[in-house]
């Protein structure tokens, strides 16, 4: 990804977004590519060039809490609402209508063309949300607890500790060579503590190389964990 295509916006409610764009050639359409957790927009750099090439539109953020975003410390600061706004703001700076959505978003469907979920699915807004119920309802579907992680990030106020301490079993659990590490280490309540607690460190994906590696720390041990697990908290507390 150019770097020469990053730029900032400060968005209506006074946070600034670190964020990459391009504009649509013709008629063709804006994609709209929103990392997860733990990530920045610099994942996407394997698919951008390919939309780019085409003559797609794209506007990649740093989302709030993560990369050279600000990094709010009020978990409140991360209500979904608030964080779709935030994007609208952006569309609007770059006067972009609609778009589609790739990876995880909610609220304003009337400026989005379509969705493309990674790694998730569509949860229907709601005043409250109860943890432990939607635990129970993911492993009634899915036979097992699917977020168990979401206790630790959500609701251990060491969390952030936890995870420095622990940093290269942490890489390893969310970059394993073998997906079902995700099954086994960090989806059951409980696990992902107690396995970075033990500093379990497993095989890790060829894509992870030194370079990512050394990237992924230094990000992370600039902009800390704060702002990545106040998505978790701002869930668990219903904002």
């Amino acid at each position: 990804m150019d770097a020469s295509l990053y730029r900032d916006h400060v968005t209506s409610r006074g946070v600034k977004y670190h964020y990459w764009s391009s504009p649509a050639e013709g008629s063709k359409p804006t994609l709209l590519f929103c990392h997860g957790f733990p990530s920045t927009s610099r994942d996407w750099r394997f698919v951008v060039p390919l939309f780019k090439e085409k003559s797609f539109g794209v506007i990649v953020p740093d989302m709030l809490g993560y990369g050279d975003t600000d990094k709010p410390e009020d978990p409140a600061a991360y209500c979904g609402s608030l964080l779709i706004q935030d994007l609208v703001d952006i569309l609007d700076k770059e006067n972009v209508d609609k778009v589609i959505v790739v990876g995880h978003d909610y609220f304003h469907p009337e400026r989005a063309l379509a969705y493309a979920y990674f790694s998730g699915f569509y949860i229907s807004p709601s005043p409250g949300f109860d943890l432990q119920k939607f635990l129970e309802s993911t492993k009634a579907v899915g036979g097992r607890y699917l977020f168990g992680y979401i206790k630790i990030f959500g609701a251990d106020p060491e969390a952030e500790r936890v995870i420095e301490a622990h940093i290269d079993s942490f890489i390893s659990q969310w970059f394993p060579r073998d997906p079902i590490v995700w099954r086994d280490y960090i989806s059951p309540i409980g696990a992902h503590r107690r396995n970075l607690l033990a500093d379990h460190v497993v095989p890790i994906a060829s894509y992870m190389t030194e370079e990512n590696i050394r990237y992924f720390k230094e990000t992370f041990a600039k902009g800390g964990w704060t702002g990545p697990l106040n998505w978790y908290r701002a869930m668990v507390h219903g904002r």
